[in-house]
């Protein structure tokens, strides 16, 4: 009614007596035959078979009169409140430009909320004491089987009960009539319970296979024959304590927030491609419109083939840099590239790193035998001639008493 009251908010109010009679015939129909009879008789009424709306309401009303659908499960929304609320929280999440990635990143972030709401639910389910309102037993069984959300809806309805009362037709037939003159938001009409079996109780609002949940009616008539239990097949398990035992939270990588290259080039494509379609809508209304058009797409095209021209040259300069750049040689290829080097065998290397400016001086026995020779002595062997260039000039050289 909310739709129907922003469109039809200025017709309406000129007739004095329409907009009630119109939400009656709208909200209290329970049947489809009842809303064609009522609907015609409103018509004529006021006199609306010319007025086009009300014609094109009428042509679809099995799209939006709550009597078409009232057996379908759709539990506490309207017609359209499903649709309209989720996208009403897109809207708020999500924008249209986004990418793919990121409305996959943010539609997880409404996930977590709503988790966070039902954790809080289960919270004071739990752990929040509540006391019934009422010393009937039916009350008590529905707080301990219902979460703390839905017993408050349920107690919403059977607090009604004591707006009715009860007449017996026959066996199994009850007949509800408001001890008021109006009873929100049932109306004012009487309602028809029947009992067909064991524990099967229909109302005509019809109000469990659209909810889930008992209406006042039945309620009543439990409390009238002394039904102390709701039966099980009028428990739904998604109201109760019990529908999730155990939840398991979504586990894994944190997904990278940078957007791959390959992807920002398709989200560029695609928004400049709306951007293009819209310049050459107007491009095309007029000569002169698609002379500019073509005049900044030519351009455009020169800047971009000078771009790609400074691309080229800064990735080419880059590459030559990187070819061109000297390499640190190696201590053993220094001195294999040298032809010049002396050639020094690794065990003489470790033998001059032995033997440098501290070495030990000849034992006295050597200097012994040389003064002993005289000078006619030999001379050192080549050994010792060996041991002296393989000593380097940083080493002490051994005095002879022949040199002395």
């Amino acid at each position: 009614m909310k739709k129907g009251n922003e469109k039809l908010g200025s017709f309406i109010g000129r007739l004095l007596g329409l907009a009630e009679e119109f939400k009656s015939c709208v909200d209290q129909s329970w049947t489809v035959e009842e809303f064609e009879a009522r609907w015609q008789e409103m018509v004529l009424k006021w006199e609306l078979s010319e007025n086009e709306t009300f014609a094109w309401l009428k042509k679809n009303a099995h799209t939006w009169v709550p009597c078409y659908f009232k057996d379908r499960f759709f539990p506490f929304l309207q017609s359209t409140q499903r649709s309209e609320g989720f996208n009403d929280v897109l809207k708020r999440y999500i924008h249209p430009h986004n990418s793919i990635k990121h409305f996959v990143q943010q539609y997880e972030k409404i996930q977590w909320k709503i988790l966070g709401v039902e954790e809080n639910n289960d919270y004071k389910t739990e752990h929040l004491e509540l006391v019934p309102q009422t010393t009937f037993p039916i009350e008590k069984h529905m707080l301990s089987v219902y979460t703390r959300d839905i017993y408050h809806r349920f107690k919403v309805k059977f607090e009604l009960i004591g707006r009715y009362n009860v007449q017996v037709l026959a066996t199994n037939m009850y007949y509800l009539v408001p001890n008021n003159e109006r009873c929100y938001p049932y109306g004012e009409r009487s309602y028809m319970v029947n009992a067909s079996g064991e524990n099967n109780y229909n109302c005509d609002c019809c109000k469990f296979q659209r909810d889930g949940l008992l209406c006042c009616h039945v309620l009543k008539v439990f409390t009238h024959i002394g039904i102390d239990r709701i039966p099980e097949r009028y428990i739904t398990r998604r109201w109760t304590q019990l529908a999730v035992q155990s939840v398991t939270l979504p586990t894994g990588p944190v997904l990278d927030e940078l957007m791959p290259e390959q992807s920002r080039q398709k989200l560029r494509f695609a928004n400049l491609c709306s951007s293009f379609v819209q310049v050459a809508k107007l491009g095309s209304e007029t000569a002169q419109a698609s002379a500019i058009a073509r005049r900044h797409i030519r351009e455009m095209k020169a800047e971009f083939v000078q771009l790609k021209k400074v691309r080229r040259k800064k990735a080419k300069s880059n590459t030559s840099t990187n070819a061109t750049q000297p390499t640190i040689p190696t201590f053993a290829q220094q001195h294999t590239s040298d032809p010049n080097a002396p050639q020094r065998t690794p065990r003489a290397n470790a033998h001059q790193h032995t033997v440098g400016r501290n070495a030990p001086q000849p034992t006295p026995r050597a200097n012994a035998h040389q003064q002993t020779a005289g000078p006619s002595a030999p001379q050192p062997t080549p050994r010792a001639n060996a041991h002296q260039q393989t000593a380097g000039p940083s080493a002490s050289q051994p005095t002879s008493s022949s040199n002395a």
